[in-house]
């Protein structure tokens, strides 16, 4: 126990005095093509990782003690340096008759390009001029906050295409030809690759096109009122002209639809998705058939081997059948066992948008449209494995199956009185969608179902079911679900007061008085609203 205790405390004292070394203010002479331009940058030390972060090629200089630190590094942390006027700059050794304040002999260990991170510089004095001091470091909070990144691009917001060049970004995508934007390489076959290693390949190939995609997508989506994009705040959005400028007006009376319609729109941005999905089945397919070329060339060798030329020439009609069936039987094998999973290409985010788009410009044929690209959702997602499903490019989220009820709640000028069969399957349509999404949630691996999912199955309740009991009857059940699934919130309940339940019975008119419009949501016991904001899409946004 002493022995243990003994070395616990050398460790601990070496820690500390390693820290304190770290903190130890260093120099280092830099000169910009010429020795008598010295510049000295003096820095606190900051982690390696930090520096790679930064993406900084520093110098690496070693003190007396050995302590080998970045300086380039170190001078980002401190916020300062002498001012660069050339994106790069020279080293050299330290000359020995410049004085500095630490005293410290240090040496150049490795010479490398030295660029300027710094929003800020303070210049120091000359080497003439200097007598040991050097120039205190600046302390404002907001250089350091301008130079170390302090939040995950994750969560900044996504580049917007702009107005001016939406229309030619458009154009170029939908012209070009299947398999030209990226394909499979025939080379991988040689290299041995394994299926995960296949799938991560065909990721890292699509990802450029993909971005792109998106990148058009959100700019669409922008000019689209109500939308995802449309509703992130201006001053965060790069792709809003300025006020004064000209362009800002043409912005404007695209946004209304002065251009192009709200449900063009949608359809341009469905075809932008159809034509990605498009270019992940040509790699998919590219991949099969060059799979399919290696194999039966081995196979062939094989037989050749085994039986000989002669044999293999002469066999009978009979003979090249049942080959050619077991071939068959083989590459279906192959089929099954080799695939890498969901086509690359298509993203979640694109699906999102689109369908975030549908249900603002709703049309009475969305609801099929919508449903029709939530099964492709699923489908892509159980390509990738389903449950153990890792690739956060193919998981469904709460958007993908809440905006299929949605576009179905938004329906414009529906009659509920019409009973024209036209009217008719248009209610049959959002009512199947509707409930179908919902199931299809409660069956989901990886999505809830939260308030908005009732918000909006209580409108379409409401919407396409005339006044009855079993209206009454269905939407109390939804609202028995709501408490279940603890996530009343006050979208909830203006849906149930919108619904007009009073006119559905006395019993429904007096339950709603009672316990929904004379009731606030906080006045309701904590436990039937505890996940109203933890299931949602986006924390501060109750749409999805």
């Amino acid at each position: 126990r002493q022995y243990v205790q003994r070395a616990a405390k050398r460790r601990r004292k070496e820690r500390e005095g390693s820290r304190t070394n770290s903190r130890e203010s260093c120099c280092i002479i830099s000169t910009k093509l010429s020795q008598k331009d010295i510049m000295v940058v003096a820095a606190r030390s900051i982690t390696a990782a930090a520096a790679r972060r930064l993406g900084a090629s520093a110098q690496i200089v070693e003190t007396k003690n050995n302590a080998a630190t970045s300086v380039l590094a170190r001078a980002v942390a401190a916020g300062y340096c002498s001012t660069f006027t050339t994106s790069t700059c020279d080293a050299s050794i330290i000359p020995k008759n410049v004085p500095f304040n630490n005293r410290n002999k240090m040496r150049v260990v490795e010479t490398s390009t030295l660029k300027s991170y710094f929003s800020s510089s303070t210049k120091l004095k000359d080497s003439s001029s200097s007598e040991g001091e050097m120039s205190p470091p600046p302390t404002s909070t907001a250089t350091r906050n301008n130079i170390i990144p302090t939040k995950h691009s994750r969560a900044q917001t996504p580049p917007i295409a702009p107005y001016s060049s939406l229309s030619k970004l458009t154009t170029h995508l939908l012209s070009s030809t299947p398999g030209t934007l990226f394909s499979y390489n025939q080379s991988d076959l040689a290299k041995d690759l394994s299926l995960e290693q296949e799938r991560e390949l065909a990721i890292e190939r699509a990802d450029v096109t993909a971005q792109t995609f998106e990148y058009v997508l959100r700019g669409h989506s922008a000019l689209l009122p109500g939308s995802i994009v449309d509703r992130i705040p201006v001053e965060k959005r790069s792709d809003v002209p300025d006020e004064a400028s000209k362009e800002y007006q043409s912005w404007v009376e695209a946004r209304e639809g002065n251009e192009m319609s709200a449900v063009e729109r949608v359809a341009v941005m469905n075809q932008l998705l159809e034509r990605m999905e498009e270019e992940g089945r040509v790699y998919v397919e590219l991949r099969s058939r060059f799979r399919s070329q290696v194999a039966t060339i081995a196979r062939r060798q094989e037989v050749q081997q085994g039986q000989g030329e002669d044999e293999w020439s002469d066999s009978d009609s009979d003979s090249a059948s049942s080959s050619s069936d077991d071939s068959s039987d083989s590459d279906n094998e192959e089929t099954e066992k080799d695939t890498i999973g969901a086509p690359p290409g298509p993203t979640i985010t694109m699906y999102d948008l689109v369908l975030d788009a549908l249900s603002v410009a709703s049309t009475p044929t969305t609801p099929s449209v919508a449903k029709s690209i939530l099964r492709r959702i699923v489908t892509r997602h159980e390509l990738d494995g389903g449950y153990g499903n890792t690739n956060p490019l193919t998981i469904p989220t709460a958007l993908s199956y809440n905006a299929v009820i949605r576009a179905c709640a938004n329906i414009p000028n529906f009659d509920i009185t019409d009973e024209s069969p036209k009217n008719q399957y248009v209610r049959d349509a959002a009512m199947d969608a509707s409930f179908t999404t919902f199931d299809a949630m409660l069956r989901s691996d990886v999505v809830n179902r939260n308030s908005a999912t009732f918000d909006y199955l209580i409108r379409v309740t409401s919407k396409f079911i005339p006044h009855s009991l079993t209206r009454s009857n269905i939407i109390f059940a939804l609202y028995d679900k709501v408490l279940e699934e603890r996530v009343y919130s006050e979208q909830v309940r203006q849906a149930l007061i919108d619904a007009n339940m009073e006119k559905d019975g006395k019993e429904f008119g007096k339950w709603v008085q009672r316990d929904v419009v004379e009731k606030d949501v906080l006045d309701t016991e904590h436990k039937h609203r505890m996940n109203s904001t933890k299931r949602r899409y986006v924390a501060n946004d109750h749409t999805y």
